[in-house]
């Protein structure tokens, strides 16, 4: 049987590991846009005042973009902020709508699980591959997935486990 303070425990520690990852990904994602400002600027400027562009910095920047929209999914999703389909929802009886809420956030956990171990599996494939103007392994972009992909499973996980052990009291 589970004890269900012991679970309102845990559901505590886990928001408050939530909310760290909210601030985690929004700091990452402030300090990622603003280096994908200041080297894009800074390749402009090279590029047409100086003449000698970055040969990586089109690369980089890319790579930082790509690490952005994977943080910044998980933020959306954390703050509900991503698309979403209502029309089946309203359309069923209210005494559904808990259930069928628990099967979306099952389905998308499976579908998260399955995008984390291929993203993983690709990234371990390709780690000795150099990308052709950073010289760094491709580990580094490829990675995005799979840690986008583990936060946003944490996040539903946190929903999931809120719904059913909702956390009274918030930790300091």
């Amino acid at each position: 049987m589970i004890n269900t303070r012991q679970m309102k425990t845990f559901s505590k520690w886990f928001d408050h590991y939530l909310r760290w990852q909210e601030h985690f990904c929004n700091t990452m994602l402030i300090a990622l846009g603003l280096a994908m400002t200041l080297l894009i600027l800074l390749q402009v400027f090279f590029r047409f005042v100086v003449y000698v562009p970055f040969p990586w910095s089109e690369e980089c920047a890319r790579y930082l973009m790509i690490w952005m929209g994977m943080l910044g999914s998980a933020l959306a999703l954390q703050k509900g902020r991503h698309i979403g389909v209502t029309m089946v929802m309203e359309k069923l009886p209210e005494k559904w709508h808990k259930a069928m809420t628990l099967f979306v956030q099952l389905a998308t956990i499976g579908f998260l699980s399955v995008l984390f171990y291929q993203g993983i599996q690709f990234a371990l494939f390709n780690q000795g591959q150099s990308s052709p103007a950073l010289e760094i392994s491709m580990l580094v972009p490829y990675l995005s997935l799979p840690v986008g992909s583990a936060m946003m499973i944490l996040v539903i996980a946190g929903d999931i486990l809120h719904t059913f052990f909702p956390a009274n009291t918030v930790l300091g």
